[in-house]
């Protein structure tokens, strides 16, 4: 198991603040190790700057995987489950004027309190 700095001083700052929530983030670290490696890892706190109608819109994915086919952008979540399909659909638009608009994104949200993995649909209609 390999995880970028940024990744792990995330946990390690976690940790130190909570340790109830660290409790989360160390199952996931353990759920999901076989697809945390080097070589699946693409990103971590990956900012984007993207200009839509002559508006500059800065933000940050929080970790994004990918394996032979396909990317993952991840967004860990804090709070209670919710519909984040309309901020996850917009961060595939930022991901893809970012580095390539033919690559294949799934969308997930991570949340943290209940150790829960949920994919995202995207609202193409609404964002594109």
């Amino acid at each position: 198991l390999f995880l970028p700095t940024r990744l792990a001083y995330s946990f390690y700052k976690t940790f130190k603040s909570s340790p109830s929530t660290f409790a989360v983030e160390k199952d996931f670290l353990i759920n999901y190790k076989d697809f945390l490696n080097v070589s699946n890892i693409f990103a971590v706190e990956d900012q984007f700057n993207i200009t839509i109608n002559d508006t500059l819109i800065t933000g940050r994915f929080d970790a994004i995987f990918k394996n032979d086919s396909s990317y993952f952008i991840v967004d860990f979540k804090t709070g209670d489950s919710r519909d984040y399909s309309s901020q996850l659909s917009f961060y595939k638009v930022c991901f893809k004027e970012k580095y390539n608009p033919k690559l294949n994104i799934n969308l997930e949200v991570y949340y943290l309190k209940e150790g829960r993995i949920e994919t995202i649909t995207p609202n193409e209609e609404k964002i594109e």
